[in-house]
């Protein structure tokens, strides 16, 4: 799950090379394997620091990829009757909420209990995305 949302936020990924990393990381592409051990890990967080260039692309490569969890949230808001996924930040705020600037309760609305509102789906992605 936290590879899932280290993409999601854009973040550059380092992982050690536990058996399913593979599965979700490109060495170079989109993050960073390394081996299991102090120093390889170590390395891996010297060379994100030091190496700009390659942050930038290991953002822009995440950026491009399918987040995979949109199918998900969109069969929940056909589920729930809440709507269809807001723009590229992926939130979705009542539009009662973001006008009165009242913070989204746990029924979905702002002050309100009412059962159509919608409610935040994902939380929203940071500016490097």
């Amino acid at each position: 799950i936290a590879v899932d949302e280290a993409k999601m936020l854009g973040l550059p990924i380092l992982v050690t090379d536990y058996r399913a990393a593979g599965g979700q990381i490109v060495h170079g592409e989109n993050g960073l394997i390394a081996a299991m051990e102090p120093g390889a890990i170590a390395e891996g967080i010297a060379r994100l620091m030091d190496d700009p260039a390659l942050t930038e692309r290991l953002r822009r490569n995440l950026a491009l990829e399918p987040l995979g969890t949109e199918d998900e949230v969109r069969k929940f808001d056909e589920l729930t009757g809440t709507g269809e996924l807001a723009g590229a930040d992926r939130l979705a705020v009542p539009a009662e909420a973001s006008a009165s600037g009242e913070p989204v309760g746990a029924a979905g609305s702002a002050g309100s209990s009412g059962a159509g509102s919608r409610t935040a789906v994902l939380a929203e992605g940071s500016g490097g995305r």
